[in-house]
């Protein structure tokens, strides 16, 4: 198992405070700009970085609690600010572990893993660190625990998760795909015999016995020739084999063509929402949403800018994220931008008023908390500002009218409100990031290529790979009947076996699936392929998907394991099933 640094962050500190920090591509961006950072900000920043070499030292020096009253600390920080979520400290923290357990110092390797718990709890890659310091101190069974643990985990956080669900489909996709072209393999030893002959017959009125046979031999492996000859060998005899095949067959041949016709097109259109998806803008987008930053929230920020500049959408995010570190006067001008364009939006009015309560303006807080109120979604808020705006202007008696209208709209709420209202008497809303799903679909609208049909279904019905597999099918209905018209298919039967037939032990465990395309089950020939598949190819899963940039690789060996255990079992049975029977 392998660490991978990401920019340390008592070194993502650095990169939080640098406001010209360069974009991770190495394409020259020079109207990139990071969003701006207030003086207040800018010392905070610099207290978060001196608490954490106050942590380092502590933990180089194993001073325990020293460490923990200085995490104690950075936690407080964090609260201050906004965040819950500090990833590269916490990967700091995991570097220091595994440097720790390469030393034998299991103890201090306990501490960094607490410590990047707390920094930025439930993580996959802190499990995936806990199973490299697990395995360092000699307890695989616990390293591989740790392993399953980092997976799981990985269905908690939105962005991986999205992504791992893109793998498993690719990687089923693929696993289709494989034994499809295995299954027709299987076709062509079953039912192969049969169409060389009748080939070969055929041919014998022009050319010798011999000659016949070898040449019926060759014209099945004609299409190697062409570029891609493997996939064109699989479809020629898809086609060629189809009379010879039984319905259930037939069923796994149509599924096999339909596979061929929209598989590519499924990929490439996965392809574009991924790239998409793992996109610098899109992941500090999800990033945000569950309050976590990263040493590149800056340059992600710039980039999400650049790329949708005249979004309202973008512009209420960024707004947010100046609002909640703190920086009202940058958020101000940003809604107010996103009130002109989209009068009705009541998040950023709910805010927009927040900031006027802050600097004393009720005036014009009251109006935007009296244009909120309208909307359903967000009455409660608008009402409970809109009484704290009329108690601040003396108005007693309308503040205490409205708190009821508040209390009717969301009595929990505002009773949760009332008991902060001494550190923060309005409240606010997270309006834009609520909109990650439109800023994604503009994402992704403007990766398209100019011209490019936007639906999957107009450039299915322009795919080169559908017409193949529509021309395939029919050359193999219409070439069947034509063929069979002309008594092509007498030995037919021949590659058929019956149910009574003695089972061969030895074969029916070195070609799984090969028994039951023999008899003409063809449905259960496939479905028998497809779990060896699946195992065998489980170790290359990470290779073939796409990777998640954890901060720790988890490396290959639970797949591995799991593969091993699965194909010996799996195995086992088959020879065990052979054996009695």
């Amino acid at each position: 198992m392998r660490a991978r640094l990401i920019p340390s962050v008592c070194l993502a500190v650095v990169a939080l405070s640098a406001v010209g920090a360069p974009a991770r591509s190495q394409t020259s961006l020079p109207e990139l700009e990071a969003i701006e950072l207030t003086e207040p900000l800018h010392a905070t920043l610099a207290l978060l970085q001196e608490q954490w070499i106050e942590w380092l030292t502590a933990y180089h020096q194993r001073d325990a609690a020293a460490a923990a009253g200085v995490l104690g600390e950075i936690k407080q920080t964090m609260a201050d600010l906004g965040v819950e979520r500090l990833s590269d400290l916490s990967l700091g923290a995991l570097v220091g572990a595994v440097q720790a357990a390469r030393a034998s110092d299991f103890e201090r390797a306990e501490w960094a893993l607490e410590a990047a718990e707390l920094l930025d709890p439930r993580r996959p890659e802190i499990s995936f660190a806990a199973a490299t310091v697990a395995n360092l101190e000699g307890n695989r069974l616990r390293g591989l625990m740790h392993l399953a643990t980092g997976y799981l985990r990985t269905i908690w956080f939105p962005w991986e998760r999205t992504i791992v669900l893109h793998d498993l489909a690719l990687w089923i996709l693929f696993i289709l795909f494989l034994s499809v072209a295995l299954f027709v393999g299987l076709l062509g030893g079953a039912r192969g015999p049969a169409l060389v002959q009748d080939l070969s017959e055929a041919l014998e009125a022009r050319l010798p016995s011999s000659a016949a046979r070898a040449v019926a031999v060759a014209v099945l492996f004609v299409p190697l020739a062409l570029p891609t000859g493997l996939l064109w060998l699989l479809i020629f005899w898809s086609v060629a084999l189809w009379g010879y095949a039984s319905r259930s067959e037939r069923a796994v041949l149509l599924f096999a063509w339909l596979l061929l016709g929209i598989g590519p097109e499924l990929v490439t259109e996965q392809r574009r929402h991924i790239s998409v998806w793992m996109s610098p803008p899109t992941r500090v987008v999800e990033n945000l949403a569950i309050r976590r930053v990263e040493g590149s929230l800056l340059t992600d920020l710039g980039e999400l800018r650049v790329a949708l500049p005249d979004s309202p959408a973008v512009k209420h995010l960024l707004a947010d994220v100046h609002q909640q570190l703190g920086q009202w006067e940058f958020a101000r001008a940003l809604y107010l931008d996103v009130v002109d364009e989209e009068p009705d939006n009541a998040a950023a009015m709910v805010n927009l008023g927040a900031f006027y309560y802050r600097v004393a303006d009720f005036a014009s807080a009251i109006q935007l908390f009296q244009r909120a109120s309208s909307s359903e979604d967000l009455a409660g808020q608008a009402f409970f500002n809109l009484s704290q705006a009329y108690s601040a202007s003396y108005m007693f008696g309308h503040s205490e009218q409205i708190l009821r209208q508040a209390r009717q709209a969301n009595d929990e709420g505002v009773s949760a409100w009332l008991r902060r209202s001494d550190v923060e008497p309005v409240v606010t809303v997270r309006g834009g990031l609520s909109r990650r799903s439109e800023i994604y679909g503009a994402l992704e609208g403007s990766a398209s290529a100019p011209g490019e049909a936007s639906s999957i279904w107009v450039r299915l019905a322009r795919s080169w790979s559908l017409r193949v597999a529509v021309l395939a099918a029919v050359l193999a209905l219409v070439s069947s009947r034509w063929l069979s018209s002309r008594g092509f298919y007498r030995y037919r039967q021949e590659g058929e076996r019956s149910k009574s037939d003695e089972r061969e032990p030895l074969r029916t465990v070195l070609i799984p699936g090969l028994e039951r395309a023999e008899r003409g089950q063809g449905v259960g020939a496939f479905f028998e392929l497809l779990l060896p598949v699946a195992l065998l190819t489980l170790p290359l899963a990470g290779s073939l998907c796409y990777s998640i940039p954890w901060g720790f690789e988890p490396g290959k060996a639970l797949m591995w394991t799991v593969a091993v255990v699965g194909l010996v079992a799996y195995v086992s049975r088959r020879v065990l099933r052979g054996l009695t029977a």
